[in-house]
């Protein structure tokens, strides 16, 4: 049968550090930090275009609310230009000529 130890011998923590484990977790210190300092490139990156691309989307809505009136002008002048409103174009004015 098994020896019943006391409990002071059952589980013990030795006070020694092999060099494997220093070498180890000097490896994963280095790779965390290699990491860190990829991961703030990578975010430093992002910031640059989204500076870069905000300006364009200001350039964007000013072309659309262009768009918009160039639309409404060119409504204008078709009402203008049909002398019956009936929106027929402009191909019977040039049937005509």
């Amino acid at each position: 049968m098994s020896k019943v130890l006391p409990a002071r011998e059952r589980w013990r923590l030795e006070r020694q550090v092999t060099l494997g484990v220093i070498m180890a977790m000097t490896v994963q210190a280095g790779a965390a930090l290699v990491w860190a300092g990829s991961a703030g490139e990578r975010l430093s990156q992002l910031e640059r275009r989204a500076d870069l691309a905000q300006p364009l989307g200001e350039r964007l809505a000013r072309i659309e609310a262009k768009v918009e009136l160039s639309g409404a002008a060119l409504a204008r002048i078709e009402a203008r230009l049909s002398p019956n409103s009936n929106d027929t174009g402009l191909a019977e004015t040039r049937a005509d000529q």
